[in-house]
């Protein structure tokens, strides 16, 4: 029989398996502190009080067998202790002040881990600032469990943190983990578009502040992009809230979704994926048919993925340190995270060429847009070869960052380039295929009947050359 345990971390609640020691001790018989075996301190927030109280987890036997008798721990308070912040904010990057002594002490310097169990109640702290001697900003106060009467302490894990955000007045912000939803659908079931922020600290979650304005001009952005305006209507958009400890934030310092520091090379677009970003929008929107946007607060963008699998998970990366141009709409999201639609230039050898197609195309069933063959009557695009309007359409060598060996529809299109490096509307333009998939996408998503022919009525408004 095994137990789960519950601690705050920074707003998350985590979940262990104890049937075996906590960690790999020596001797297993060890005490610690449960904040420090913790992914990040606890973190709280507080608006111009003088006399609250802090509840911390408290300490943890690591043996295999419950104790026999209770376990008293000596707790202790380092705040006005700098020597112990500098060394956790060089380790972690961060730039937590010192918090001055005497602003907090325990309620008890004792807690007591009863006999039969594994863990002690949690302990509490009282934060007293008769002085004014908080200033706005973020304090770092360590907590370190001294001795244990009967055993010994763990060395490595016998220190915790608690961060304490403090601000003069009240802000009204969007809570940590919730969404808003900035637009719904009023026809057909509703296409879900996320957008997720990393890099947003508390102030910047304030109601009407900076997440919400790039949220918002995000939705905006998305809604009046070509094609996608005709259906706006369809959308459901949702802007996903999370407190980041770094804003903004850069290379090498963590944020919410990625702990261990931003990676240059876009890793930490994969960490998003596969962390506890999915956790929300999941719940959201469903397991299938739904795409990011995911927004960083200093970050590199330029940046999509997409086709996970059958073209149902696509996300875009924006970074807030760059404009928010239609091209980056209309090539990162709605081309590739959207609709699944691959590059059409050839300058960029880095997807694996014709065996890399087939695989997008045979098990993803993505990038219809291209083709690893130049027989019109076998390429997706046969449909409108030939067809009155569209002679334009044929067949040009160079796709999917290959000069040779793939072909693509049309010799210009947003997947390629501003169409002659043009500005506006007429720049963001896609190519016949491609709108057809953008479509079709549209109307399986929002489950609306539709077919190729309604698709050449409704195309007629685009087809001007």
């Amino acid at each position: 029989m095994s137990t789960c345990w519950l601690v705050a971390l920074a707003g998350f609640a985590a979940c262990s398996d104890w049937s075996t020691p906590p960690v790999d001790y020596t001797d297993n018989m060890k005490v610690y502190l449960v904040p420090a075996r913790a992914a990040a301190p606890k973190e709280v927030v507080l608006f111009g009080v003088n006399d609250t109280t802090i509840t911390v987890t408290g300490v943890r036997y690591g043996g295999t067998q419950t104790p026999v008798g209770e376990i008293t721990a000596t707790l202790t308070l380092w705040d006005g202790h700098p020597s112990f912040v500098d060394k956790y904010n060089e380790a972690h990057g961060t730039e937590y002040s010192v918090l001055p002594k005497g602003v907090a002490t325990l309620l008890d310097q004792t807690v007591t881990i009863p006999a039969g169990r594994f863990a002690s109640p949690s302990f509490s702290l009282r934060i007293i600032d008769d002085n004014d001697l908080l200033q706005e900003g973020s304090y770092l106060l360590p907590i370190q469990v001294i001795q244990a009467i009967g055993l010994p302490v763990s060395e490595e894990h016998n220190t915790g943190y608690v961060v304490i955000k403090y601000m003069k007045e009240k802000l009204d912000v969007w809570e940590h983990g919730t969404y808003e939803m900035l637009y719904t659908h009023t026809e057909g079931q509703g296409i879900p578009i996320v957008i997720v922020g990393d890099g947003f600290d508390y102030k910047d979650n304030e109601k009407g502040g900076k997440y919400e304005t790039v949220c918002r001009g995000l939705a905006d952005k998305f809604l009046a992009n070509p094609i996608i305006r005709d259906f706006r209507e369809w959308f459901d958009i949702f802007m996903v809230v999370a407190h980041s400890e770094n804003s903004p934030v850069t290379v090498g310092e963590n944020t919410t979704f990625f702990s261990s520091g931003i990676d240059p090379n876009f890793g930490w677009a994969n960490e998003f994926t596969a962390g506890v970003a999915v956790g929300e929008p999941y719940a959201i929107a469903g397991r299938l048919d739904r795409c990011f946007i995911f927004v960083g607060n200093g970050m590199i963008g330029g940046y999509a993925q997409f086709g996970i699998p059958d073209g149902n998970l696509g996300w875009g990366i924006y970074s807030t340190d760059e404009p928010l141009s239609g091209y980056w709409m209309a090539h990162e999201f709605v081309g590739h995270g959207f609709a699944s639609l691959g590059d059409e230039y050839s300058d960029y050898p880095n997807y694996g060429g014709v065996d890399g197609l087939n695989t997008h195309h045979d098990y993803y069933n993505i990038c219809w847009n291209l083709s690893t063959t130049n027989d019109t009557s076998q390429v997706p695009w046969a449909q409108f070869i030939g067809r009155e309007g569209y002679d334009e359409v044929g067949v040009y060598e160079g796709g999917f960052g290959e000069n040779g060996n793939i072909w693509r529809s049309e010799e210009w299109s947003i997947m390629l380039d501003n169409r002659n490096g043009s500005e506006g509307d007429e720049a963001l333009y896609y190519n016949a295929q491609s709108r057809w998939i953008i479509y079709e996408t549209i109307h399986k998503r929002a489950g609306m009947s539709y077919s190729f022919e309604t698709f050449l009525e409704y195309d007629e408004q685009y087809n001007v050359k």
